[in-house]
């Protein structure tokens, strides 16, 4: 059994982490998606799959990479543009 099953625990709506987006729940009706990721290896891979997910349940997703060696977070904090 899952750690999530065994806690009992909702899918989350919305993520901050590679981890998080794995699990993300997409309400079954499309919507339009921005899927802003870091820079590196994992959350690339990660913002991929569920861009891939999306779209393939009918969603409008636009996927947004961060600069080298930065998240978005970062970059926004900072007021620099990617």
């Amino acid at each position: 059994m899952s750690s999530r099953k065994q806690r009992n625990c909702k899918p989350p709506k919305r993520t901050f982490s590679a981890s998080g987006m794995k699990v993300l729940h997409l309400p079954s009706k499309p919507h339009k998606q921005v899927v802003a990721t870091n820079s590196s290896e994992l959350g690339r891979e990660a913002a991929t799959s569920l861009t891939q997910t999306a779209t393939g349940r009918g969603w409008d997703v636009s996927m947004m990479v961060g600069p080298d060696k930065r998240d978005w977070n970062d970059t926004l904090q900072d007021g620099l543009t990617a």
